[in-house]
C-alpha cells in the first residue's frame, strides 16, 4: 500500500510538472509576462511573421514570469518541442525565452532546432545574447532586447550577422586561401610557358600569354543570386510541427 501511494505521488508530481508550460496562442510572440505594449507586440510579431513567410524559419518569442522549477535551458527546449516550433521536415525553429527580473534574477535563453544549428551554433547564439540583448535587458527594455535579438537571429540565418567580427574575418581569410593558391599557380605556369614556348608560335595556336589553368574557371559554374519577396498574408497560422533540438545558449541578468 505504501509503495502504491509513493508511485501515485510521483505520477501526480510528474503530471503537474508536465503541465507547467503554457499553451501557445496562434502567434509567434507569446507575452505571458506582459512585458510588451500592444504596439510593441504587433511590431515584433510582424517582423517575425515576414521572416517566417520568406524563409519558413520560425522564431518564437516567449516571456514568462516564472520557470516553474525548470532550468532556462529545459524550459526553452520544452517549449521548442511541445509547441513543435519549426517546420516538421526541417526542424528550423527557434525559441527566445525571456524571464524578467522579479523575485528572482532575470533569465534569457535561446533554444535552436537541429535544422538551424549550422548557422546558429551555441557560440554565435551566446554572442547574440551578449551583444544585442543583455544591455537592453539590464536596462529593463525588454522589447528592445527581443527586437534586437530577433533581428540578429534572422541575420545570422542569412549569414549576415556582423557581431562575430573576429570569427567572420577568420572565415573570410580561410575562404580566400584557395583563390590565392590558384593565382600563384597560374603565375608560375604562365611564367614557365613564356620562357619555354617562344620559338614555335604555331604550336597549339598559342598567343604567347601562357596556359590558363582550367581550375580558375570550372565548367558550368558561375555567379548568381537568389531573389525573393513578400506576398500578401494574414496572421500566423500555427507552428509547423518541428521536433525540437538540443542547441542553444542562455544568460542571467
Amino acid at each position: 500500500m505504501r509503495r502504491f501511494f509513493v508511485v501515485f505521488l510521483l505520477l501526480t508530481a510528474l503530471l503537474a510538472h508536465s503541465q507547467d508550460v503554457p499553451k501557445p496562442a496562434r502567434a509567434l510572440v507569446n507575452d505571458f509576462a506582459g512585458l510588451f505594449t500592444a504596439q510593441q507586440k504587433a511590431l515584433l510579431e510582424d517582423s517575425l511573421l515576414r521572416f517566417e513567410r520568406a524563409t519558413s524559419n520560425e522564431i518564437a518569442v516567449v516571456t514568462v514570469n516564472s520557470l516553474d522549477g525548470y532550468t532556462p535551458a529545459d524550459y526553452a527546449l520544452k517549449l521548442l518541442r511541445d509547441w513543435a516550433v519549426g517546420k516538421k521536415e526541417k526542424d528550423n525553429g527557434v525559441v527566445m525565452l525571456i524571464k524578467p527580473r522579479n523575485q528572482t534574477k532575470g533569465e534569457v535563453y535561446i533554444a535552436v532546432g537541429y535544422g538551424l544549428e549550422g548557422v546558429l551554433p551555441d557560440s554565435r547564439t551566446g554572442r547574440i545574447i551578449d551583444n544585442e540583448m543583455i544591455p537592453a535587458l539590464r536596462e529593463g527594455d525588454y522589447h528592445k532586447a527581443a527586437m534586437r535579438g530577433a533581428e540578429a537571429l534572422m541575420a545570422a540565418t542569412r549569414g549576415e550577422y556582423t557581431g562575430d567580427r573576429q570569427e567572420d574575418m577568420g572565415d573570410a581569410l580561410m575562404g580566400l586561401l584557395p583563390i590565392v593558391l590558384i593565382i600563384i599557380l597560374f603565375i608560375v605556369i604562365s611564367a614557365k610557358a613564356r620562357r619555354g614556348g617562344g620559338g614555335d608560335s604555331g604550336n597549339s595556336g598559342g598567343s604567347g600569354r601562357g596556359f590558363i589553368p582550367p581550375i580558375l574557371f570550372p565548367p558550368g559554374r558561375g555567379f548568381g543570386g537568389r531573389g525573393g519577396g513578400f506576398g500578401g498574408f494574414g496572421g500566423f497560422g500555427g507552428f509547423g510541427g518541428g521536433s525540437g533540438g538540443g542547441g542553444g545558449a542562455g544568460r542571467s541578468f
